[in-house]
């Protein structure tokens, strides 16, 4: 019973990691560096304490967005390489049309 509860735990961390990082991202695509932690918080609907206990500080969380950016970028730009591998007109389409699309996804403009 222990373990059930434990593996429940764990899900559920991983959960409002992913909720905050989301929240997150979308704070900062409105804020910028000005991000406020409350913010992330409320947008997530968890406690600042639970944000807190994910991410020790705002520079902490901001790592994490843009690592998180950084990894997600790369695979968009890899799928699309891989896209049209055998025809290179095809493939640079393919980067730009990635690179549009990740720059609407991060940095919108409100």
């Amino acid at each position: 019973m222990e373990h059930a509860r434990g593996a429940t735990k764990r899900a559920d961390a991983v959960t409002n990691r992913a909720r905050i990082l989301e929240a997150a991202q979308s704070v900062f695509a409105e804020w910028g560096l000005e991000l406020e932690m409350s913010e992330v918080a409320a947008r997530a609907h968890l406690g600042i304490g639970t944000l807190y206990g994910h991410f020790a500080n705002r520079e902490d969380l901001l790592r994490a967005i843009v690592r998180r950016a950084v990894e997600d970028a790369l695979a968009q730009l890899r799928a699309a390489r891989a896209s049209a591998d055998d025809d290179p007109r095809a493939a640079l389409q393919a980067l730009v049309s990635a690179g549009l699309h990740m720059q609407q996804q991060y940095w919108r403009n409100s």
